[in-house]
């Protein structure tokens, strides 16, 4: 009798933690093939941009629309913020800054062709790319401070840190000062197609096809290549990400541990999943590695060894965003999701 009893409440116990796993996943929809742009969370909403030129912001604790702004033309990266100020570009050339409280346009000013980049903040000043030229604007009111000229292939990341910022496209690394526009140093890469830089003190983290690079910001020299040698290439050069001094890598189906200040591999585990990985998230000190389908894995840093999965109710098309135990990403039938990962 005790037996049977025993086998009964663990039965239950394990259908209340799936269902507590699954609780209440909102969906807020776009409509059918909106072209949506990756998500941002900032104070409490959630921001989505479409080809369109649809910019929306969605309370993230409910799914309900907030507010939302229509742009001239396609918004084709996802905004920036500072204080109570978005900015973001069009393709059509315009960067745009929207006060917040007011939902309404600051200034517009055209950079003169396509922008394809999430604007940069650097103190006073918004630094966009357009074709063949950096250009820095005051933020306050849209005036021209500085111009400088660059070619680049591909589509311009923009990262900062201290006095510089650092420039990216699909084959090159740029380091330039963030206040006069002068360049610094400049990377090469030996193959086109890289993932975004992850900054880290003094550091550059990059993968370029199958390589991990760590390249001083200081001097823009390489301090280190490890080639990952995954059983399988990937077609995603995904961002690492690191935990205190854990680089952590998702290649293929593999999830990669390397030191930082060395590149010395630690561990290496392939998870059972046919999907290609996102890019590592680091929150609450573990590691959450959400597939390009339906499942989230935990590991635990220590060895990359896996705690929990979860099973999300939407196929994953953005790359996700997690903020408060909360999983926001959006679908290739327009809809914005925001999933509570809950296992206690």
């Amino acid at each position: 009798m005790n037996r049977y009893f025993n086998v009964i409440i663990s039965l239950l116990f394990l259908c209340t933690i799936n269902a507590r796993a699954q609780q209440n996943p909102w969906k807020y929809s776009f409509g059918s093939n909106p072209n949506l742009i990756v998500p941002v969370y900032y104070n409490g909403l959630i921001y989505v941009a479409s080809e369109t030129g649809q910019l929306s912001a969605i309370d993230s604790k409910n799914g309900k629309l907030a507010w939302s702004y229509k742009a001239d033309a396609a918004i084709a990266q996802p905004p920036c913020f500072d204080g109570q100020t978005a900015f973001f570009c069009t393709k059509t050339g315009n960067v745009i800054a929207i006060d917040l409280n007011s939902h309404k346009a600051k200034w517009i000013v055209n950079a003169g062709d396509k922008l394809i980049c999430t604007p940069l903040i650097f103190k006073d000043l918004v630094i966009v790319y357009s074709k063949n030229f950096l250009i820095a604007y005051d933020k306050g009111v849209g005036l021209d401070m500085w111009k400088a000229e660059l070619k680049i292939s591909g589509t311009p990341l923009l990262k900062q840190a201290g006095e510089n910022f650092y420039f990216s496209d699909n084959m090159k690394i740029y380091a330039f000062n963030a206040q006069t526009g002068k360049q610094i140093w400049e990377f090469k890469l030996p193959v086109y197609g890289q993932s975004d830089l992850l900054i880290n003190e003094n550091n550059g983290f990059v993968i370029n096809q199958e390589n991990l690079y760590c390249i001083d910001l200081i001097t823009g020299k390489e301090k280190w290549k490890k080639t990952i040698n995954s059983d399988i290439t990937s077609n995603y050069n995904n961002t690492p990400s690191i935990l205190n001094n854990l680089l952590i890598v998702t290649y293929s189906q593999e999830v990669i541990a390397y030191t930082a200040d060395k590149g010395v591999e630690q561990w290496r585990i392939k998870l059972k999943s046919e999907k290609e990985m996102f890019a590592p998230i680091i929150a609450n000190s573990r590691i959450y590695i959400i597939e390009r389908a339906q499942n989230i894995f935990v590991l635990s840093p220590e060895k990359g060894k896996k705690e929990s999965t979860f099973t999300i109710p939407d196929p994953v098309d953005s790359v996700p965003i997690f903020q408060n135990q909360v999983v926001y990403y959006t679908t290739t039938d327009g809809l914005l999701v925001g999933f509570k990962l809950l296992t206690e």
